[in-house]
């Protein structure tokens, strides 16, 4: 469990906001226990960097029928040990035996004995002990399943397991009057005297299925129809509406998107565009929307630019090879081309097969009747894919700097309910996938191209060799014979793949738990014979993905309770593997910030395209190697848009969603982890989007102006405060508020106006990027995007940025941003007073007199005098800034308690400046400027590297009044009642209510 806490400048204890915020942790812990599972990013890891040092350096002597007693060929034989005990400590590297004897620091204990790996292969042994030891096939309590030993065959045991069988419409259990689905799930509930949940309530299933086939709250007006009519014929026809809506397609485009790592850059340092990468996506969306049939669907991704005719569709689908990453500047060029074309065929494999065929690469598949032969066979058919090129086609593009990654020309975008007659041709897939014959490939030694075997033929697997007729790939070959090959409604695959993600999307879990990996290192089904109906039905019905979404959301199953209160089920079932209840989830990451969107109004609903690109703080931007590189600013209103129309850059992605266990963009992913930690809270009550959400939300309900009601029961009129409260809970939660939530919110707005109006405000400066952008980024930038600066009043300067290597400027502290105040005139002799609150991280904060701006862009600079902290040199100095720099005209040492307030008193008259810290009776620092800064300026106020609060805050004019530049009062009545709203709002959409699907 996690305790929330949310920051406001007032006072934050009132009990509706404490409640709230726990019912998030309490909610978040029991909604959904974390599989015990490796991730597969864990599992990756594995396979691509500890699977091949043990092959190569350790099975040899540790694994079974060797002569070592310790064994390494699984995870439960690793943790056993050997003669010497246990060979690793999982999540502790520096206490397994294992990570001491690569190290070579005990002279007991080195291994191999033909010498020390490389620091490479120790440092990934050392992560993967560390991260606790992921191992393909068990669990962090349990072991892989079996290894195959000896020379390769495929035996009939191995043609019999379950997933290479062919699919076959298995006859209904008895009780044909229930739906399939329900037969077969009942079947085995009543053997184990299992009594199901009854029916959710109607407002349940409406969120439901809103959320799994849209990805977007209800309507309240929706609800309430089905409170009123909540019967079979209403259901369906709810159903059949929203598989109707083009949201359907983006909800369900985005699962397939996971699948297949889409991203609409190469990956690696430099992590460039790949250009119209979004048609792609488009395509994806489309063709659910269409109900395109699967086998079609699979069948254009695959082969496409080769089908006949050649169609937009075709073109556009085939794009799909070239989603992976791309090293642009590899150490060996061949190496990064079979390493590219590994990741199609993992792809390709785990994606639409649930096969790991990629294990095979390096050796034969140490758990599925997979060679090592057979991996080059399926290479032999893709062999021909060459990447992408921008020189060829008639799409061309402009050429840009580099270090800006500016996007192409526009063209003519793919409309999200139509495939053809694009005014464009779309050459970047055409281009970069040609119709070559494909050609005898070598085997490499352990993946290596620099060490080829022999030769084979392309071709399939030999386990399913004959399961598909040859007339269904009769004279086709490469891509062709894969295409007709993977659909064909005899591979025993595909259908129970695909049949099992759509279940999985429909319950948080599939009938086969690990929906990539159909293998015998995977998960055997629950319910074989409902996964074998599905995809029979699947296929007879014309591989129709919304009829299967019918099939599905139609039972009884589908439609019952997630209640999990019931003792004798939890006894009998506790892990809900025979659905006797519908799984409680929380929403995805998308959902969540599309969700809030809605909540607010202010989701725009436009389709297609290139995409948008989020505002990123200075945290995010700081990760890249290059600041900015590849990132563009997109208005307000494009920054609303669904989140599948995010641009998504795969080394800088959007907070709000990484946060939340967004997908990983280099590898297939065919089930999200779900997480629960504590930067999720900080995001949704601290968070700029969220607080910017509440803010939207708060504001709609006020301009609805929603006019006064009375109870029709008693007869109350409802207060202004009341009517707030239930269209909130009526926008977020789509449904009207009890009486005692009414009763607790409104006592919760109360304290908080109350706190507000007793807050005084601080100025508050924000740095918003970091001292380092990409120059192209850097001049897309405003002064006000740079250092934010409340409350009104300032004038804001972006301060000067110098150029650097490979088109990167840097910001020098002493030239930064600076804002200056504009609302009393200008200001020549006197003194400023005022309290700074100075951060930790703070590079340089300065109090500023006789300021002027100068200049623009990246040279937009200040000129005046200043009294400027240096944390980091232990420093304060008076300093004189010009058009020519900023030179130090005196200066002490004084270290700052870190996150303390200071109060300071600047005085100048003529060149003459002194300044007193912390209302010491003597001045600290004095400085007679023999050149001094004559003209009257503007009293102002600088920080970088943390963020400036100021309290307090005078100025006296020689001759002049007293005025106070900070608020010298809390924020007004409206003002109060405004900011108590939106907290209000933040708390609602923070409920587990509106974060989670029963």
């Amino acid at each position: 469990m996690r305790l929330v806490r949310h920051v406001t400048a007032a006072r934050f204890d009132s009990w509706f906001c404490t409640a709230a915020t726990l019912a998030i942790a309490i909610g978040a812990a029991s909604a959904q226990a974390v599989d015990d599972a490796f991730s597969p990013d864990q599992i990756a890891f594995f396979e691509t960097k500890i699977r091949p040092i043990f092959v190569e350096h350790c099975w040899k002597c540790h694994a079974a029928d060797e002569k070592g007693s310790l064994r390494l060929d699984s995870r439960d034989t690793a943790l056993a040990g050997g003669d010497s005990g246990p060979a690793i400590e999982p999540g502790k590297p520096d206490e397994s035996l294992m990570v001491r004897a690569v190290r070579y620091t005990d002279p007991s204990y080195q291994m191999p004995p033909s010498g020390k790996l490389s620091d490479a292969a120790i440092k990934a042994i050392e992560e993967w002990v560390a991260m606790g030891a992921p191992y393909p096939g068990a669990t962090k309590s349990s072991g892989a399943g079996t290894v195959r030993r000896g020379a390769f065959t495929v035996s009939d045991d191995d043609r019999q397991h379950w997933a290479y069988q062919p699919v076959k419409r298995p006859a209904v259990p008895a009780g044909s009057a229930v739906p399939a689905v329900d037969a077969f799930l009942d079947s085995k509930l009543a053997a184990r005297k299992i009594t199901p949940n009854v029916q959710a309530a109607p407002r349940e299933l409406v969120r439901r299925a809103w959320f799994d086939l849209v990805g977007l709250p209800p309507p309240l007006e929706e609800v309430e129809a089905f409170e009123q009519d909540p019967s079979d014929a209403a259901w369906r026809a709810l159903v059949d509406r929203l598989l109707a809506m083009p949201a359907y397609g983006e909800r369900w485009g985005r699962h397939w998107l996971d699948v297949v790592r889409f991203a609409q850059t190469n990956g690696y340092e430099r992590d460039g565009e790949k250009p119209f990468a979004w048609r792609y996506r488009d395509w994806v969306i489309a063709a659910f929307n269409a109900d395109m049939p699967y086998d079609q669907f699979l069948r254009e991704q695959i082969a496409g630019d080769l089908l006949e005719p050649r169609t937009d569709s075709g073109l556009i689908a085939s794009g799909f090879w070239h989603l992976g990453t791309w090293d642009d500047e590899p150490d060996d060029g061949t190496l990064a081309r079979y390493d590219e074309l590994d990741d199609m065929l993992a792809t390709v494999g785990q994606g639409m097969l649930g096969s790991t065929v990629n294990c095979a690469r390096c050796h034969d598949h140490k758990f599925d009747p997979i060679g090592q032969a057979d991996y080059y066979r399926l290479l032999g058919m893709v062999h021909s894919i060459r990447r992408y090129s921008p020189k060829y086609g008639t799409e061309k593009r402009k050429k840009k700097d580099a270090a800006e990654g500016e996007p192409a020309e526009e063209v003519v975008e793919v409309q999200p309910t139509a495939f053809a007659k694009l005014s464009a041709p779309n050459e970047w897939a055409l281009a970069a996938v040609d119709g070559k014959q494909p050609a005898k490939t070598q085997v490499f030694i352990r993946g290596n191209p620099a060490t080829p075997g022999v030769k084979v033929e392309p071709g399939i697997p030999e386990v399913l060799a004959g399961v598909v007729p040859e007339s269904h790939v009769a004279g086709l070959t490469g891509r062709r014979a894969l295409a007709e090959w993977i659909t064909s409604p005899a591979n025993p695959l595909t259908a129970r793949v695909m049949a099992n993600r759509i279940w999985l999307h429909h319950f948080g879990r599939g009938l086969v738990a690990t929906p990539n990996d159909f293998g015998f290192a995977g998960e055997p089904p629950t319910h074989e014979e409902l996964l074998d109906w599905l995809a029979a039905e699947f296929v007879e019905h014309g591989w129709s993905v919304k009829h299967l979404h019918r099939v599905i959301m139609h039972s009884a199953a589908y439609r019952r309770s997630s209640s999990a209160d019931r003792s004798e089920c939890l006894a009998a079932d506790e892990a809900n593997d025979f659905y006797w209840r519908q799984n409680r989830r929380r929403l995805e990451a998308e959902a969540i910030r599309d969700s809030f969107l809605a909540a607010a109004g202010t989701l725009n609903a436009e389709a297609g395209g290139r995409g948008f690109f989020a505002t990123l703080g200075g945290d995010s931007l700081a990760g890249q190697s290059k600041p900015g590189n590849g990132w563009e600013i997109s208005d307000p209103r494009q920054q609303c848009r669904r989140s599948v129309y995010g641009f998504v850059k795969r080394t800088l992605l959007l907070p709000e969603l990484e946060g939340f266990d967004y997908t990983n963009t280099t590898t297939s992913v065919g089930e999200r982890s779900v997480t629960t930690v504590s930067p999720q809270a900080l995001l949704l009550t601290n968070g700029s989007f969220a607080r910017q959400q509440a803010e939207a939300l708060a504001r709609r309900i006020v301009a609805e102006h929603v006019a006064s009601s009375g109870d029709a029961a008693t007869g109350n009129a409802f207060t202004e405060d009341e009517r707030f409260v239930t269209r909130a809970y009526e926008l977020a939660l789509t449904r009207r508020p009890t009486a005692a939530e009414v009763e607790i919110a409104v006592s919760y707005l109360a304290r908080q106006r109350s706190a507000w109006a007793s807050s005084p405000d601080a100025v508050s400066l924000v740095p918003l990027v970091p001292s380092s952008l990409v120059k192209g980024y850097r001049e897309k930038l405003a002064p006000g995007q740079i250092l934010a600066v409340s409350p009104a009043g300032w004038l804001v300067g972006g301060g000067v940025w110098g150029g650097g290597y490979e088109g990167i400027v840097n910001l020098d502290p002493a030239t930064g941003p600076f804002a200056l105040w504009k609302e009393q005139g200008l200001f020549g002799d006197g003194t400023v007073e005022a309290e700074l609150f100075i951060r930790g991280a703070t590079e340089l904060a300065a109090v500023v007199v006789r300021g002027r701006s100068d200049g623009d862009g990246l040279a937009q600079r200040f000129t005046g005098y200043e009294l400027a902290f240096v944390p980091s040199l232990k420093t304060v100095e008076l300093r004189k800034a010009t058009e020519k720099g900023s030179t130090v005209l005196a200066s002490a040492k004084r270290e700052l308690l870190p996150d303390a307030w200071v109060h300071v008193r600047l005085e100048i008259v003529g060149g003459r400046i002194a300044a007193t810290i912390d209302r010491d009776p003597a001045p600290m620092l004095t400085a007679d400027d023999a050149d001094p800064l004559a003209s009257p300026g503007h009293v102002g106020l600088r920080t970088w590297g943390a963020s400036l609060d100021v309290r307090n805050m005078f100025v006296r004019a020689v001759g002049g009044d007293l005025v106070r530049i900070d608020p010298a009062q809390p924020p007004s009545a409206a003002e109060a009642v405004a900011r108590a709203r939106r907290d209000l709002c933040l708390v609602i959409i923070n409920l587990n209510e509106f974060l989670y699907v029963d």
